[in-house]
């Protein structure tokens, strides 16, 4: 017969140095999952698969600084929203109500008034990596250079994919305002 084991009388430095790693990236993580699906339940089984990752491959992640964990996790993240979309390849009722609900809580301009689900259809209209780069730029606020090395790519394409996600959302946000 075996013995329950508790886990907390087998810390050990790199177990310690993962749960830090846990809790000062797990908000983050939800939050860019959550803002690129549109959905808290989505979101949270997307950071758990990030961080049951992280915790399978601890042993090639611990000497990495904190700015390149902070980076695999967010490749992790991305991949795991990706999935999600590919068995899903759907946006239901359900998320329309979950994003017209968040936005209701923020105050945002008075005198602009923007259907939440109008505002769902344009975010669903921009491709999904003009998506990632809007999320990491303006809502998670990460610096040009950040959200490059985030998504392993040049700050050249960067930029390029934020100048073509911010004109074609000024386009379909004046479309959405003229109706």
């Amino acid at each position: 017969m075996s013995r329950a084991v508790n886990p907390s009388q087998h810390t050990t430095p790199a177990r310690d140095r993962m749960a830090e790693a846990y809790h000062r990236h797990i908000d983050a993580i939800y939050r860019f999952c959550f803002r690129l699906l549109l959905n808290r339940s989505a979101a949270e089984d997307a950071a758990a698969q990030v961080f049951l990752n992280l915790a399978q491959r601890w042993g090639q992640l611990a000497s990495r600084n904190d700015v390149e964990l902070r980076n695999w996790l967010y490749g992790e993240a991305r991949n795991a929203v990706r999935s999600y979309l590919q068995k899903t390849k759907r946006h239901s009722e359900a998320m329309q109500e979950v994003w017209r609900r968040e936005h209701q809580r923020r105050d945002g301009p008075k005198d602009m008034e923007i259907d939440p689900a109008a505002l769902l259809a344009m975010l669903k209209q921009l491709k999904p990596a003009q998506r990632e780069v809007m999320v990491l730029r303006y809502l998670e606020g990460y610096s040009t250079q950040e959200t490059a090395r985030i998504l392993g790519k040049s700050r050249v394409a960067v930029r390029v994919t934020l100048m073509r996600a911010t004109r074609k959302a000024r386009g379909l946000l004046e479309n959405l305002l003229a109706e």
